[in-house]
């Protein structure tokens, strides 16, 4: 005889987010921290060279005027890049950090080698490291250093240009190293909120088993308590049955529920 157990529960699984740390891209979150401190950087030197850098060196109001034009130029093409530096093919994303390289030397050289204007590289090769193997990058920030020794040597003696040159190199490696270190932590993340997820749907899991067995267990106890007690009323229906006179009225109905009483220990024997 068995007695069902109660329906089984569905096991809890952890809600799938349209974030999950399986499906999200790294590079999207440092993506969006580049658009904001690219833009401050930009802003805070462009305001620096504009208030300082053309009285300073006596600059022509022309000159001044070109390095305006080229300098939003460069806000417009680096907004752009930034907009999809990550979604955008490789090709496209080298062809925009390209120019902005080639507009930054340009805006620098207009302000007579400006070292302060000089610091939109690091920006740039910042987003080169968000797109680019280390390797390139690395060769990205050496080719940047390089055009920009050439402009400052135009402008300035030996030794500052070298001076300000190699500094800014090592900016541009500082901030290129950041973000890969950045997308590495992102990624170590990622993969710690994933095994937590797998732990909890373990955990989950895991409680069903144990409810399940508590049930399986409560169901055996019933079908051994129960089957207990239809062998003991059967043994009593059987007491009984012989201790009627044969003609009793209740013969029948005590011979009956024997009957009863012994198909329904047949059936629990068999299950």
């Amino acid at each position: 005889m068995t007695v069902s157990p109660l329906a089984p529960t569905r096991p809890a699984h952890p809600s799938t987010r349209p974030d999950a740390a399986s499906s999200a891209d790294p590079r999207l979150e440092v993506q969006r921290t580049l658009h904001v401190t690219s833009l401050i950087t930009w802003g805070v030197l462009s305001l620096h060279s504009l208030l300082v850098e053309p009285g300073r060196d006596h600059l022509p109001l022309r000159d001044v005027q070109w390095w305006g034009a080229v300098n939003l130029t460069f806000l417009a093409v680096m907004l752009l890049t930034l907009g999809g530096l990550v979604q955008r093919g490789r090709p496209a994303t080298l062809a925009l950090l390209l120019v902005q390289s080639g507009l930054a030397l340009i805006a620098n050289a207009l302000l007579s080698g400006s070292s302060v204007q000089a610091g939109l590289m690091i920006a740039i090769a910042a987003q080169a490291a968000l797109v680019l193997p280390l390797r390139l990058t690395l060769l990205w920030v050496a080719a940047q250093s390089a055009a920009l020794l050439w402009v400052l040597l135009t402008h300035w003696q030996n030794q500052d240009a070298w001076a300000f040159t190699t500094g800014y190199l090592c900016f541009q490696g500082l901030a290129a190293m950041t973000v890969r270190t950045a997308m590495r932590e992102i990624r170590a993340r990622q993969a710690l909120a994933a095994v937590v997820d797998e732990l909890r749907a373990t955990r989950a899991l895991l409680a069903d088993a144990s409810r399940q067995a508590e049930r399986l267990q409560i169901s055996r106890d019933l079908h051994d308590l129960l089957g207990h007690h239809l062998t003991a009323l059967g043994m009593h229906l059987q007491v009984a049955e012989h201790l009627l006179p044969q003609d009793a009225p209740a013969g029948p109905h005590v011979q009956t529920a024997r009957r009863v009483t012994r198909d329904l220990l047949k059936i629990g024997r068999a299950h």
